[in-house]
């Protein structure tokens, strides 16, 4: 089995010269924020697989023979690499903006309960889940690849497990609410609710979705990371020491032994999401130029 890693992904960005979204061609949405999504996970895939400069029936060749799954609209992972780590890949406009999750709640790994995933993806999932890897790609200029963030799950969110726990009861919480409203709807739905028939005609229906955000990890690790200030690009890779350890030995080695002063890796102490009197052992690894 071929495997890759963000370490590998990391090596191949740093390698690369062209820090540039292609959105043209091939892209099947019509708005522009959908366009760009969709350039930065074709350069995302593009570093776990090397093919940057592929065409593009050698960067299909590679893509089946590095991941497992390659996702599908509006239900998570983007990616499920053949070591079965997951990969959300997230756009953001400004280096410490928020990033939109949409429906879907932050994960520190993926299981099988999670309504969200299809029954495609729960085969790769096991009965212990999978680690999720979060990749935030800040864009200027529609197309001018500006940070990348790669960071784990569970170096920056609660458990999961608890989560879905949380999301569940804040949900039936509010749908509760909403059905006692002069025009709540009892009906069953996806959404956290719906009013039926507000105006006077009855011909207007108010459907209500939640909109989940996630802090930048930029913001959350902003105390470990060089100011950006002067930079035309940097990169960010945080995962906990023991995730480190079990990457490919020849990519570790590689980027230890990565001869230049815009490289740093360092060993951090950073809270434990699930118990913040408790600090955990993280690698961050950064990479500016």
């Amino acid at each position: 089995m071929i495997t890759t890693n963000p370490v590998r992904a990391f090596l191949n960005i740093i390698k690369y010269p062209d820090l540039r979204l292609n959105n043209t061609g091939k892209n099947i949405y019509d708005n522009r924020i959908q366009i760009q999504g969709q350039g930065l996970e074709d350069f995302i895939k593009d570093s776990f697989a090397n093919t940057f400069d592929a065409d593009e029936n050698v960067k299909k060749e590679k893509y089946a023979k590095f991941f497992k799954y390659q996702g599908s609209s509006n239900h998570p992972p983007d990616i499920i690499l053949n070591n079965s780590d997951a990969v959300e890949i997230k756009k953001n406009k400004r280096v410490l903006s928020n990033i939109a999750l949409n429906s879907s709640w932050p994960r520190s790994k993926l299981y099988k309960n999670d309504s969200k995933i299809k029954k495609s993806v729960k085969k790769f999932v096991g009965d212990i889940g999978i680690d999720v890897l979060y990749i935030i790609g800040t864009i200027e200029k529609k197309t001018d690849i500006k940070r990348i963030f790669f960071i784990y799950g569970d170096c920056f969110v609660s458990d999961t497990n608890h989560y879905i726990a949380d999301y569940k009861k804040i949900s039936n919480l509010i749908k509760n609410s909403i059905s006692e409203l002069p025009y709540g709807s009892n009906e069953e739905t996806n959404e956290l609710g719906r009013l039926n028939n507000i105006d006077l005609l009855q011909r207007t229906n108010l459907r209500i979705r939640g909109m989940y955000e996630l802090i930048s990890p930029s913001k959350a690790f902003e105390d470990f990371i060089p100011d950006f200030n002067n930079k035309n690009f940097d990169m960010i890779l945080v995962l906990n020491r023991s995730k480190y350890n079990e990457i490919d030995i020849e990519d570790r080695k590689e980027l230890e032994n990565f001869n230049s002063s815009s490289l740093k890796i360092d060993d951090i102490k950073f809270p434990d999401p699930n118990n913040l009197k408790k600090y955990l052992d993280f690698k961050l690894i950064y990479y500016s130029n």
